[in-house]
């Protein structure tokens, strides 16, 4: 969940940088996981790899930016916003620093 939710406010290559020179969202091994954290089948892995609904909203966002992610398809209400969930214990310094990424998408 972590290199989905990080795809559309980090730069790709600093990105796989990160994770050993790998984009993990193109491993096709992770597949299976990804179509399960998306909810297009099977059962969400964990609790803690965020809702489904978040998940696809970081996929769309990544989709973008990544064509070939585009095989992923799934649905996702046009009113939603990830960013009226609720109040999280994210340190202020990096909610700013994400908040001015997904304001330049």
């Amino acid at each position: 969940m972590v290199f989905l939710a990080l795809t559309p406010v980090v730069q790709r290559q600093q990105l796989e940088e990160v994770f050993g020179g790998r984009n993990l969202l193109l491993d096709p091994n992770l597949e299976p996981t990804y179509r399960s954290m998306l909810g297009i089948e099977g059962e969400k892995p964990l609790d803690c790899v965020g809702e489904i609904k978040e998940s696809r909203m970081a996929m769309r966002m990544a989709q973008e930016h990544q064509p070939r992610l585009s095989k992923y398809l799934f649905d996702l209400p046009a009113d939603y916003d990830f960013r009226e969930l609720g109040p999280d214990h994210m340190p202020i310094g990096l909610h700013n620093l994400l908040e001015k990424k997904l304001d330049e998408l």
